[in-house]
């Protein structure tokens, strides 16, 4: 840069040219980045669960949308083949989207929800009452997580539905028949039995009655014996005075084997206080039908969660 001459003025500072992007190239702002990675990322995922997918599609069970489409809308013959392809090809792509996006994921739905509904069967109220009432909550946060890892992993995968390969109820009611060469009881044995078995039942009901919170006593695979005033005194009283484990373990043996105080009232315990109590003997009910309106219509409103909604899915 030359001096400014004495007294002239002072040379005009040079400037650097502006650098434009060129024709057609648009520099991408930090939002077009992050949307473009984005839809990049989505595209990923839909890819992986397409391929996922056809782990399931190997079963033809799974894809009742591309048979029909095979066997209804494919020509048989070469030349009508290859004519329809332009619309045969779109179709059949349809069919396999639809099979695997929708189709397949509600055939499972509701193998799903059985997985997640075997978090709440078979709980041994009677022996660990007070591990599973601590354990409801963690019961009720894991049931969603478990629906939808067992809706993705049957979505994605060709997993066996459940109920197959169990035994049917007639082949499992023959399986534990007792052959025909044991030989029958006599009367009095007969007697002496069913003597003893009231003297236990009497002895489980005391204890019900003093605060016993476990079933002793009342194993529910040996047969009861003919119900008797004296069981029936004993009972009412261990309901009126037993704790909330006891009075399950002594509902449930009842209703298990059909008993009279169950008989005569069908709603026996579901007014009861502990909503662990009336939640459990709602799962045991056999017929819905014989509780009375004024109770199903008190359960459906329940004030505990659990208890509501299962009301609601017995009574719709």
């Amino acid at each position: 840069m030359s001096a400014a001459p004495p007294g002239g003025p002072a040379p005009a500072p040079r400037h650097c040219p502006t650098r434009r992007p060129r024709p057609g190239v648009r520099a991408l702002v930090p939002g077009a980045r992050r949307q473009r990675a984005a839809v990049s990322r989505l595209l990923l995922v839909l890819l992986i669960a397409g391929l996922a997918g056809g782990c399931a599609w190997t079963d033809p069970a799974n894809r009742p949308l591309w048979n029909a489409f095979e066997t209804q809308l494919v020509p048989e013959g070469d030349g009508a083949f290859y004519a329809t392809l332009p619309l045969t090809v779109p179709a059949g792509l349809l069919a396999i989207v639809l099979d695997t996006f929708v189709v397949h994921p509600a055939q499972v739905a509701d193998d799903a929800w059985g997985d997640a509904g075997d978090l709440w069967r078979e709980l041994p109220w009677a022996e660990q009452y007070y591990t599973q009432l601590a354990l409801l909550p963690f019961r009720a946060i894991g049931t969603p997580i478990v629906f939808v890892f067992s809706f993705l992993g049957r979505s994605c995968f060709d997993i066996e539905p459940r109920g197959q390969g169990q035994p049917t109820p007639d082949a499992a009611g023959r399986a534990t028949e007792a052959p025909d060469t044991l030989p029958m009881p006599t009367a009095g044995a007969a007697d002496a039995r069913a003597a003893a078995r009231e003297a236990e039942l009497l002895a489980a009901f005391a204890r019900v009655s003093g605060g016993a919170t476990t079933a002793a006593g009342w194993e529910v695979d040996v047969p009861p014996p003919p119900w008797s005033l004296a069981l029936q005194q004993a009972f009412e009283l261990a309901l009126a005075r037993g704790s909330a484990p006891g009075r399950l373990a002594l509902l449930s043996y009842v209703r298990w084997h059909a008993l009279p105080p169950v008989l005569a009232d069908p709603a026996l315990g579901l007014t009861d206080p502990d909503p662990v109590l009336r939640y459990e003997l709602l799962r045991q009910i056999r017929n819905a039908g014989a509780i009375p309106q004024e109770v199903r219509a008190a359960l459906r409103e329940d004030p505990n969660e659990l208890v509501r909604a299962l009301a609601r899915e017995l009574w719709l």
